[in-house]
């Protein structure tokens, strides 16, 4: 009376164990096919967390089963396809683990092994169907109920070289893996043995909770790691953008100032001078060393006073006022400068007589560092995607995305024809 009391507790224990498991397998298949990662690493851990939702599901079925004569076919069924589900769950695994170090780190494996380890699962599955007429692995007692049978230890052990190749890869390829990964993988392949094992002498399912909350752990990391190399990729895609930006310099300034410089030469070679001091201070600001993401302010500030002063040998009547209210931020490089550019060339250039004034400003409001360019040009219309000359405002459109992308800031720009223009830069503040 005890033991049936015992077994009657267990399936219990059991079947909620199952029965949440279930769930949380379904909701993390559902997010992995939302996500839609093609990769044969995600395949294969798609096909991981697949293989352990049918083998808990059928396990579920099997303790429904239980006890019933009629449905005795169907406590048989359950009970194989649930095995053989954890099978191809352990292997799924392995390819995982195997796809997943080749695809990130470029370690090569051979596909043979895959169709091996493949090949050595179905086996092992076709070895415990056979239980069912020689009662090694399992045995449906006179009271149609689940038992497990003189070799069902085997069972455990069964998964041994699949799990010892996992963990074994994990520890070969931690000096180039991240820790975490090492961790979660490692560990998994240990602990998934030894639940394996105690589960098949004692007929728990605390190998589907170990699977679970691994799944997870794994999911968490492969996410993480996705993450960081998105973020890294994009600051890639940032400092190949504001070299291009660099490299892009405007032809035309530069011809520009040394024909100035050439001419000065022979009237006010002093001046001339001065121009060329200008000029190299401006280069020096535009070609930063390694290119950081975010330099100080200030020294935006001074590229962009020294970008007008070259500019104003060529433009003497174009003002440039500032009213510097906080000076205390960073910004991506030449942030400023094509703003400021382009208030020159299309804004107060596009009146009949070049003279005017731009005004730089800045402030802080609603924990936000404002950069604000104000000119009183010739103004354009906003929804026009393209310059009067058919070109697209590239300089400005690059400046935009690199805020977005640094420091999550955004470019709002307003303008009224015949008045002029106004660009505010907002930048939030970092959190401490």
């Amino acid at each position: 009376m005890y033991y049936t009391n015992y077994m009657d507790y267990m399936s219990g224990v059991n079947f909620s164990m199952e029965f949440s498991c279930s769930c949380m397998l379904i909701l993390l298949l559902v997010a992995m096919t939302l996500k839609k990662n093609t990769t044969k690493e995600m395949y294969y851990y798609r096909s991981f967390i697949l293989a352990n939702t049918v083998a808990v599901c059928a396990d579920m079925v099997s303790y429904i089963a239980s006890g019933r004569s009629e449905v005795v076919v169907i406590l048989v069924g359950a009970s194989i396809l649930s095995y053989i589900a954890t099978g191809y769950a352990a292997f799924s695994f392995f390819a995982y683990l195997q796809n997943h170090y080749k695809e990130r780190y470029g370690i090569p494996f051979y596909e043979k092994g895959i169709r091996i380890m493949q090949g050595y699962i179905v086996a092992i599955s076709l070895l415990y169907i056979s239980s069912i007429w020689t009662g090694w692995f399992f045995v449906i007692d006179s009271n149609y109920l689940y038992e497990a049978g003189k070799y069902a230890v085997i069972s455990g052990i069964v998964y041994l070289p699949l799990l010892w190749i996992c963990f074994f890869a994990a520890i070969k390829h931690s000096k180039i893996a991240t820790t975490r990964e090492t961790i979660i993988h490692g560990l998994f392949s240990v602990m998934y043995l030894l639940v394996g094992f105690v589960d098949a002498v004692y007929t728990t399912s605390l190998h589907f909770l170990m699977a679970v909350l691994f799944a997870f752990l794994i999911y968490i990391v492969i996410s993480m790691e996705q993450d960081q190399e998105l973020a890294r990729k994009e600051t890639e895609l940032v400092k190949s953008e504001l070299n291009a930006l660099r490299l892009q310099m405007n032809p035309h300034f530069i011809y520009n100032t040394l024909a100035s410089i050439d001419g000065l030469c022979m009237f006010d070679p002093e001046e001339a001078r001065n121009l060329i001091a200008k000029f190299t201070k401006h280069l020096r600001g535009s070609f930063l060393d390694n290119s950081p993401s975010t330099i100080p302010f200030e020294k935006e500030l001074e590229n962009l006073e020294s970008y007008f002063a070259v500019e104003q040998v060529r433009f003497p009547d174009i003002e440039f006022v500032t009213d510097i209210q906080v000076r205390d931020f960073e910004v991506p490089p030449l942030t400023v400068q094509p703003v400021f550019e382009n208030a020159i060339k299309h804004g107060i250039c596009g009146k009949e007589e070049t003279e005017g004034t731009i005004t730089l400003s800045t402030f802080e409001k609603d924990g936000c560092y404002h950069i604000v360019i104000t000119d009183d040009g010739v103004g354009f219309d906003v929804n026009q995607k393209k310059k009067p000359d058919g070109r697209a405002h590239l300089g400005v459109e690059n400046t935009k995305k690199r805020l977005e992308l640094i420091c999550g800031g955004q470019m709002i720009t307003s303008s009224k024809i015949g008045v002029g223009t106004t660009v505010d830069m907002v930048i939030p503040k970092k959190r401490s």
